[in-house]
């Protein structure tokens, strides 16, 4: 039986941020365009600006304008309180072939764990993966099995995929895929092959050791949540804020503030005009009272 068609994908709920034109994408959908909007964004701003240099203990790294206020490190997110950063550093990318390589994992993989746990479960699965990577890069470092200078930045959406890998792989563990386009192989040998990789570069404090952490980090909790998916339970209250809603509400309200002015001031023109004549009305008075006896005739 293929897994769409599995009893756990029946009547799931969905969540949809459909503003005008744009037909209810996916949450997959946005985040893939979201991580690819803020990639260009930086780039270009970097090319008008000039990247930023971050002192990395004796070195200096040049970093994106942008990613110098989103990047996460033990040292901005814990040592300075910038906490903000276990989200935002997960929208950056160190390169375009960094942000192709999770954009890949999220859109091949990304739309069957949305089916699976609900589009507003799924969003808070792939945010709160990619906060358990940064939490297993900053433990890690704690207990000295990563050796990185604390204010060494870390960017990317890999600890989110790397739990859509982890959470594809419990769905759908026999599931065939493509590896390099080419060679079938079954989903949970791929989920199992990556994990080994990051285990041995982590041990063996090779290149990227901090961020193949994260991607243990990010896989953990995507297997805790796929076991025990009712943990996110709460987000099916979220409910995206209805923005266009309150313009309206707003606009409603301006407009009856304005027609309670308008109407308060015809009625004094008026007691005005019977107290002491049309003559007594300044000219500014007479405008008034002829623009909006002339609104109340074309109103019918």
């Amino acid at each position: 039986m293929a897994w769409e068609d599995r009893d756990y994908n029946r009547d799931r709920p969905q969540f949809r941020f459909t503003p005008p034109g744009f037909s209810g994408w996916s949450v997959v959908t946005w985040l893939l365009i979201i991580n690819a909007a803020v990639f260009l964004l930086d780039t270009i701003l970097g090319r008008v600006l000039g990247p930023y240099g971050l002192a990395v203990g004796s070195s200096l790294i040049a970093i994106e304008p942008l990613e110098r206020w989103a990047y996460f490190s033990v040292d901005t997110a814990f040592a300075q309180f910038q906490v903000w950063r276990v989200f935002s550093f997960q929208f950056f990318h160190n390169g375009l072939w960094h942000l192709i390589g999770n954009s890949l994992g999220l859109f091949f993989l990304g739309p069957m764990v949305e089916q699976y746990l609900g589009s507003r479960r799924f969003l808070a699965f792939y945010l709160l993966c990619g906060v358990a990577g940064a939490a297993m890069y900053t433990l890690l470092w704690s207990v000295g099995v990563v050796v990185t200078n604390p204010a060494s930045p870390l960017v990317g959406a890999s600890g989110g995929v790397l739990g859509i890998l982890a959470g594809a792989a419990m769905i759908a563990p026999d599931m065939k895929i493509l590896l390099m386009f080419i060679l079938p192989i079954k989903l949970k040998y791929v989920c199992w092959a990556v994990l080994f990789i990051a285990v041995a570069v982590v041990i063996g404090s090779g290149e990227n050791a901090g961020g193949e952490a994260a991607h243990l980090g990010g896989a953990a909790l995507g297997f805790l949540l796929i076991l025990k998916p009712g943990l996110l339970n709460w987000a099916d209250g979220f409910r995206a804020p209805d923005i266009k809603g309150a313009i309206d509400q707003r606009r409603r309200e301006s407009a009856a503030k304005r027609e309670a002015a308008t109407e308060a001031e015809i009625d004094r023109i008026l007691a005005k005009v019977s107290e002491h004549g049309l003559h007594s009305l300044t000219a500014k008075e007479k405008r008034v009272l002829s623009s909006e006896t002339e609104r109340k005739n074309k109103a019918g």
